[in-house]
């Protein structure tokens, strides 16, 4: 009764708002790229969408954004674990594991077909109107060699010539969806939606309240009172991840290619390796030290800065610059980084000074740093390197591309590297190639500048512009074909 709504017309708000978060969903992806969390939040809502809405519109276009979701699934799938890189991601959606099916979803759908437990997902298993193009499936069990370049979501940049910088309800779902609350380009928007719908008792938002004086707002100064204060709540922001994956059939590795170099970070992942689907390797500069207690970012989850990571085919080249005095606002400030390598769950791996191997089934893995590398404490699976402006290089191998581990091993320690610790710029030679990064800077093969930023689809299976206004997916000699505009769905 406080709305002064009738049913009627609170499902009239509810569908315009729907058919904008679908609308969004087709020109950019989703936000949450890849995240093993909260894509079950999407499915789920998806489903019940499909299965209950009255509406055939929005049926049908939640049927689209379903397929859309999926591709995602199966192009990222690896012998059914789904981890990538990710807008969202938490430490078990990063380190791997038997587990990382989403629910169960890819074992239902291209694994073993066993069935999906009670939960978000069940839905899936349980809906008479929806079917999954069997494209998708061809395509997450698809074990050659292939390169996916995709890009997903905005930058805040992106947010005025796309038309959602506003503080229209629109435009807040994007800009809040996005997670953009502090940040100097959204805040005064934050701090008009928070006094609108009056939040500021909301335990998310209360902190706003310090800002919420008229002098303030009448100067305009929230802006320069974020550049001064730096909070790292501007890290929450989840912005455009030009995402860059590399399949075998033995292992995946995955990179949001020079995804803002030095800035804050929370949950994103920016950069890992699968193990087949036994596990995942990853590194990150930790935002707070193991132990301390916050949901994110803290040890495990998120990052204090963001490298500045690329990634061609089997090699990765990460750079972290570390600020030297730590912000007002900031957690901690910590002069080292660590990645997750679980040594007792290879077959084989070892360390030895700067460098770091491993074997598991017929994929391989190496990690090389600046400094010596050494185990945390008490602990077979964190590697830990000092060191404020430090790089990070990986290279996956297999049997298949490299013969035995041993010639594997052989082949990385006997690669050329070179660090300018003032320019911050590294060079690594393997397989006839020459990697240069500058750290906030080029990154080149061979002399050659690298484009990063991705068109939507860039892949064996699909090639598309973002906004392009029909999709056609094919692999195997099946299709899908989508037109979300004129609501056309054909496999």
């Amino acid at each position: 009764p406080n709305s002064g709504l009738s049913g009627t017309q609170h499902m009239e708000k509810a569908r315009i708002r729907a058919l904008d978060w679908l609308q969004m969903r087709w020109n950019y992806g989703f936000i949450e790229y890849y995240s093993g969390t909260y894509y079950k939040e999407d499915i789920g809502a998806l489903i019940n969408l499909i299965d209950f809405a009255k509406d055939e519109e929005l049926a049908i276009k939640s049927q689209i954004i379903m397929d859309l979701l999926f591709y995602d699934l199966a192009a990222q799938n690896l012998n059914t674990m789904f981890v990538s890189v990710s807008g969202r991601a938490y430490e078990g959606n990063r380190k791997g594991g038997p587990g990382s099916t989403l629910g169960g979803i890819t074992q239902y759908f291209w694994g073993d077909g066993s069935e999906i437990s009670d939960g978000m997902m069940y839905g899936m298993m349980a809906s008479e109107n929806y079917t999954l193009p069997p494209v998708l499936a061809e395509i997450a069990r698809d074990s050659s060699r292939v390169i996916i370049k995709q890009s997903n979501g905005l930058d805040i940049s992106d947010l005025r010539k796309e038309g959602y910088y506003g503080t229209d309800n629109r435009s807040m779902m994007m800009q809040w969806g996005m997670e953009c609350f502090s940040n100097k380009e959204i805040i005064r928007n934050s701090l008009a939606h928070i006094r609108s719908c009056n939040m500021f008792s909301n335990d998310f938002l209360k902190d706003f309240k310090m800002l919420d004086y008229r002098l303030i707002h009448w100067l305009h100064l929230e802006p320069p009172l974020n550049r001064i204060l730096k909070p790292q709540t501007d890290g929450v922001a989840i912005q455009k991840g030009n995402t860059y994956t590399f399949k075998t059939r033995d292992f995946s590795m995955y990179t949001v290619q020079s995804h803002h170099p030095g800035t804050y970070g929370d949950q994103q992942h920016v950069f890992g390796m699968n193990m087949g689907n036994h596990f995942s390797i990853f590194h990150a500069h930790p935002a707070l030290e193991k132990g301390v207690k916050h949901q994110s970012p803290n040890y495990w989850v998120g990052y204090g800065h963001f490298p500045h990571s690329v990634q061609d085919e089997h090699v990765n080249l990460s750079i972290y610059n570390t600020p030297e005095k730590k912000a007002i606002m900031e957690l901690d400030l910590l002069d080292y980084t660590h990645a997750y390598f679980p040594f007792e769950q290879f077959d084989t791996a070892f360390m030895v000074n700067n460098y770091v191997f491993g074997k598991k089934g017929e994929a391989y893995c190496a990690f090389i740093g600046r400094h010596e590398f050494s185990l945390r404490e008490d602990s077979q699976d964190n590697i830990l390197q000092k060191g404020k402006q430090v790089y990070w290089i990986t290279e996956a191998g297999s049997k298949q591309l490299d013969g035995e581990f041993q010639q594997f091993v052989e082949r990385i320690r006997g690669n050329h590297l070179e660090f300018n610790e003032e320019s911050l710029e590294l060079t690594y030679q393997s397989r006839g190639r020459v990697y240069y990064l500058q750290f906030d800077g080029d990154f080149k093969i061979d002399k050659q500048l690298i484009n990063t930023n991705y068109s939507r689809y860039d892949s064996p299976y699909i090639k598309a512009e973002k906004k392009d206004p029909t999709l056609r997916f094919s692999y195997n000699g099946k299709t899908l074909f989508l037109d979300f505009e004129k609501q056309l769905r054909q496999f």
